[in-house]
């Protein structure tokens, strides 16, 4: 699913907050994260990017509990490059009370992706 495909379906399917299982929730959000956080990543840094102004502002946006921007900053991304988005994704994200989750996971997996890049090109 591309980027502008996974926000059309946002905004036609966001629902209100739901009750969360949190561990579940963490658990399908990792799946979906690392199903596609390393190539996105790939794909950035074979562009050219420069990756630590990403990670910076990914984690900025993360750290300030901006959830919903850094979830567009990655679909932005993601768009940049190309890069199909998985559908699970969009219905993690259309729960208003699984972002924060979803978003936990994919930094986890951002900055782990990062610091083995960082090891690979010393």
């Amino acid at each position: 699913m591309y980027a502008n495909e996974l926000l059309e379906y946002l905004l036609e399917t966001k629902k209100p907050p739901e009750p969360l299982d949190e561990a579940a929730a963490y658990e399908a959000s990792s799946l979906v994260s690392g199903s596609f956080v390393c190539n996105l990543h790939r794909a950035l840094w074979l562009e050219g990017l420069t990756m630590q102004t990403v990670t910076d502002r990914l984690e900025s946006l993360y750290d300030n509990g901006e959830h919903h921007a850094f979830l567009y900053l990655v679909f932005l991304l993601a768009s940049a490059v190309e890069l199909d988005l998985p559908e699970l994704l969009g219905e993690i994200a259309a729960n208003e009370a699984a972002v924060p989750v979803l978003c936990a996971a994919i930094i986890e997996d951002w900055l782990e992706m990062d610091a083995t890049y960082d090891s690979e090109s010393e």
